[in-house]
């Protein structure tokens, strides 16, 4: 049942700050809960179709590296689209940042720049050990399980993260400013070692 490597790879996944889990942090921190529950099942739905689409799309154009290289591209291009949005985000409007904070993190969940990458990488690994060929089962427990772990970071974020704010005293647009520096030097790093 190699199906279950899904559960630390949708956990992963989702570890490290970005949009969708500062989004999900402050909503959770603002108590707006039924937002909160909302947004925790468009992630779940969005990340199970990006494995589902991505896994599939792997099985069936694995041979061909110039898809996987747009594909690529294309999330980075997002990518760095976000950091350079929220690093010259006006820091003292602080209403506006959190819509805006909420935007892009329904956007990311959406179009999650991210995981484009991600599957396209981790996706070549998955197929090693989940044979997509021998029926829907193996997919779906992967998925199940990958949203899983997608959850467990989330839960994870909005337990830890509360404390971190707290000890660490960071409001909102510093954090922004920093994750969109660390997108732009993300996408930079990528190009210059593509």
């Amino acid at each position: 049942m190699m199906s279950i490597i899904g559960i630390p790879l949708g956990f992963y996944a989702y570890l490290f700050p970005g949009n969708i889990n500062l989004m999900v942090l402050e909503l959770y921190r603002a108590k707006k809960i039924h937002l909160l529950v909302l947004v925790l099942f468009l992630i779940v739905l969005f990340e199970a179709t990006y494995c589902w689409v991505s896994l599939n799309f792997l099985f069936e154009y694995k041979s061909s590296q110039n898809f996987s290289r747009r594909f690529e591209l294309a999330g980075y291009i997002l990518l760095a689209s976000m950091g350079f949005w929220m690093l010259f985000e006006n820091k003292k409007e602080e209403l506006k940042i959190q819509r805006n904070m909420l935007f892009r993190g329904i956007f990311s969940i959406v179009f999650n720049p991210l995981q484009i990458p991600f599957w396209l990488i981790f996706g070549i690994i998955v197929l090693k050990y989940i044979p997509l060929n021998e029926g829907f089962s193996n997919l779906f427990l992967f998925v199940f399980f990958n949203s899983l772990g997608t959850l467990l970071a989330m839960f994870a974020y909005m337990y830890f993260g509360t404390k971190l704010f707290k000890f660490l005293n960071l409001n909102l647009a510093r954090l922004n400013k920093v994750m969109g520096l660390i997108y732009i030097l993300i996408t930079a790093f990528s190009f210059w070692f593509a």
